[in-house]
């Protein structure tokens, strides 16, 4: 449904750009997350003692892996203009570190829920994302109109709500299971 709003609401040379944004952050999450998801998950799943150090090693590390990742990503962009598309101004360099954080938290949170053997709960977030941001795009496309920034923050936006699902599913988790 994003995909079809976009195509409709935006001029072919807009689209590559929102598409440059999505997945540079992709790329600048998977960089910074080193694997540590994928350990989160085994380590979470062998020592449930050891489940709220992992999460907040998780989330730590992502963080600040993603953050300084994103942030000489941006800037080797923002300095080497020419490699960038054009309409890729100062507002959608920082809303695509932002959306790297966001997903290099995501995938901390998924791989933590993964490791505890919460799969209804990844998946229900991992399903409400995209209609987030499908939901965001319409109302845009029904209101104001999209632009490159407009699409850019609803999908930093999407990101970000993911976020805000994972991290309250993987406390709760936690808080049921202390000892």
């Amino acid at each position: 449904v994003a995909v079809l709003l976009l195509a409709r609401g935006l001029a072919p040379a807009e689209r590559g750009t929102i598409a440059f944004i999505t997945v540079t952050a992709q790329v600048v999450a998977r960089l910074a997350g080193t694997g540590t998801p994928q350990a989160t998950a085994v380590l979470a799943a062998q020592r449930p003692l050891d489940r709220s150090v992992l999460l907040a090693n998780a989330f730590g590390y992502a963080g600040v892996a993603a953050a300084l990742i994103a942030v000489v990503a941006c800037g080797g962009l923002w300095l080497l203009g020419d490699i960038a598309p054009e309409s890729l101004g100062s507002i959608e360099l920082v809303l695509l570190a932002l959306g790297a954080l966001a997903v290099a938290l995501s995938e901390a949170g998924y791989g933590f829920l993964l490791g505890c053997s919460r799969f209804r709960q990844q998946m229900m977030i991992q399903m409400t994302v995209p209609w987030v941001y499908a939901a965001l795009l319409g109302a845009l496309y029904a209101g104001p109109g999209l632009t490159i920034g407009r699409a850019a923050l609803v999908w930093t936006a999407a990101m970000g709500s993911g976020v805000a699902l994972l991290a309250p599913a993987c406390l709760y988790f936690l808080a049921g299971e202390e000892p």
